[in-house]
């Protein structure tokens, strides 16, 4: 599937999955990807809670520090950094500026045991950022791409980052869908985009399974495990650039460059690495849904589940009230 540029925008996106609790939202990754811009060219900041108490309000950098501090303390968990204003033009602020995206609520089972699912995965925050193209270079890595990717090596070990992922994204400015990424459902199959779209995963099947085959895969070790270890990914070297990490993660990247000059040549070395990472792929909701009832077997929730789900969320609607 492709788009005239009159139709969509292309960015490079950034998307990565971390453990949360309530003592550390791992809100210093944000801070680090902050850092790597030289300046701040957010026009709106938008901010709450998971719940759905969202609000929007004109960003400065006393507002941001301010927006941090409360994320830290779990006042909040959602922050989205834009550069673009209603009466702006929504493709031109992709050419120029970045927007990021961070979510990283703590959800804990109200008057009943966790789950199976809790139990084996855990919470999970997230992070997407969007680049603007411009700062990528067609296949060599640019100054900003290496800056990006070292940033990205080191938190990843760090911050005992679940899973992250580098790729090449595509918005359409008519979207034909909300919260579905079919950008990526129709390319997989060739070379990949992606909508980076906002999806809550508060589940974190990113601690063993991979939404896809990207330009760069950041695994960590239980990924490197389940694909036969690091010595079976040397040996058959799915992609161009293997690189070891430290405590048995690994970064698989497919090329030089997110940013290709040939995207059909391209694209079959993503599917040679999609068909080696195909053991760990949870790349629709028909793979959602075979791992779920995997997972929970024969586990049901208890019959008070309902009632307490009701009282539960009233609490939460009073709270924000």
């Amino acid at each position: 599937m492709r788009m005239d540029d009159e139709d969509a925008v292309r960015f490079i996106g950034v998307k990565a999955s971390f453990p949360v609790d309530k003592k550390n939202r791992r809100v210093e990754i944000l801070r680090a990807i902050l850092a790597l811009e030289d300046d701040f060219p957010f026009k709106k900041v938008e901010h709450g809670k998971a719940s759905g108490n969202v609000r929007t309000i004109r960003f400065s950098e006393s507002v941001l520090e301010e927006k941090l501090r409360l994320l830290e303390s779990g006042t909040i968990d959602k922050l989205s950094l834009d550069s673009y204003l209603m009466d702006e033009d929504w493709v031109r602020s992709y050419e120029n500026s970045p927007r990021m995206h961070w979510y990283s609520t703590v959800i804990e089972p109200f008057k009943r045991l966790a789950s199976p699912l809790e139990q084996r995965f855990g919470t999970s925050g997230h992070i997407i950022v969007e680049y603007p193209l411009s700062r990528f270079k067609v296949d060599s890595p640019s100054p900003f791409q290496h800056k990006l990717i070292s940033a990205l090596k080191r938190l990843f070990v760090k911050h005992s980052v679940h899973y992250a992922f580098v790729n090449q994204g595509l918005k359409p400015v008519h979207p034909a869908a909300l919260g579905n990424d079919y950008i990526f459902s129709q390319t997989r199959d060739e070379f990949p985009l992606s909508m980076f779209e906002y999806l809550l995963e508060p589940i974190g099947f990113s601690k063993e399974y991979l939404r896809g085959a990207f330009w760069a895969n950041f695994l960590n070790a239980l990924h490197v495990k389940n694909l036969g270890g690091i010595e079976r990914i040397i040996n058959e070297r799915p992609c161009q650039i293997i690189e070891e990490l430290e405590d048995g993660r690994v970064l698989l990247q497919v090329g030089p460059s997110p940013v290709s000059s040939n995207e059909k040549i391209a694209g079959k070395d993503y599917q040679c690495l999609r068909r080696f990472l195909k053991p760990l792929l949870m790349e629709t909701v028909e793979d959602t849904l075979r791992i779920q009832r995997e997972v929970l077997g024969s586990w049901k929730p208890p019959e008070s589940a309902d009632k307490n789900f009701r009282e539960l969320l009233a609490k939460t609607r009073k709270a924000d009230s």
